[in-house]
């Protein structure tokens, strides 16, 4: 179940570029106002700005559906202000895949976002589960289990278009004392990590302007299920991502084959071919190796 850890970003060492760095937008402003960030217009159309012009724009705006910035290309000084928390860092999606392998998902986010901005009704893709760390500011979540029926819950209607807003005025409202719908809510606070279990759907509203940073993994206890959406969902990379864990986490591999065998009901053919993927990705990258 979804989980919120407190006291974790205030006492690792790991966090405290972050703690100095990004507790307020000015202190940002000040150390990373220069780096150029990745924002999307309503038309999906990307342009970058520098980050202090968008905490301008951040601190200004009185738009019902202002823009959220979710920066991927996260520098290098960036990454060197946090730490994977402790409970995630056994992350095989980070482990395994190299950098710049064919299908490689950027996993981690930079997110900054003004009031009444946030993410929309979504789940996490390829089977992964997500820790998010609140630096600044207030989240308001509303989280959903897996067999959650989505129509019930407005993803059926839901756009990537629709301000976050939007849900909480018009489906909330609807389904805050439905007996058919199980959810979770919670209020995120400066200096708390959020952990979504793979597979829950999750709404998120920004209530002041806030910075966050976001990861997506996989670990050992969650093998079996996000091999098998993995595959579903992105062949090339399970290809990838099954190789490389042979090689460097055999032990896994051997593992993960036994569970598949042991709860194959129907499922062999799954089974057959993402063994054979493994294969057909290892001699490839042993070929490549040897050019």
């Amino acid at each position: 179940v979804p989980v919120v850890i407190q006291g974790l970003i205030d006492n690792d060492p790991g966090w405290k570029g972050a703690r100095q760095k990004w507790a307020s937008p000015e202190r940002m402003a000040e150390f990373y106002g220069d780096i150029p960030v990745c924002i999307k217009e309503v038309d999906k159309t990307s342009v970058r700005i520098p980050l202090k012009l968008f905490f301008e724009y951040a601190n200004s705006t009185k738009s019902d559906f202002p823009v959220y910035m979710c920066e991927k290309e996260l520098r290098p000084d960036l990454l060197a202000d946090y730490s994977n928390p402790q409970p995630f860092r056994d992350d095989l999606y980070q482990q395994v895949l190299p950098e710049g392998s064919a299908g490689h998902p950027w996993l981690a986010y930079l997110l900054v976002g003004s009031k009444a901005s946030g993410s929309p009704l979504h789940k996490d893709p390829i089977g992964s589960g997500a820790w998010n760390a609140l630096l600044h500011g207030r989240k308001r979540w509303c989280l959903f289990p897996p067999g959650t029926n989505t129509s019930l819950i407005g993803l059926k209607d839901s756009d990537p278009t629709t301000p976050p807003a939007y849900w909480w005025q018009d489906v909330y409202p609807r389904i805050v004392n439905d007996s058919r719908i199980e959810n979770i809510e919670l209020m995120q606070r400066p200096g708390e990590i959020v952990f979504v279990p793979a597979g829950w759907f999750h709404v998120v509203l920004n209530l002041d302007l806030s910075i966050a940073v976001t990861q997506n993994f996989v670990l050992p206890s969650m093998l079996e299920s996000a091999s098998r959406v993995l595959a579903s969902e992105n062949p090339v990379l399970s290809r990838v991502f099954l190789a490389q864990l042979h090689k460097k986490r055999p032990s896994l591999v051997k593992r993960l084959y036994s569970d598949l065998k042991a709860h194959a009901t129907g499922g062999g053919k799954t089974l057959k071919r993402m063994e054979e993927m493994a294969l057909e990705e290892e001699k490839t990258l042993r070929a490549e190796k040897k050019d």
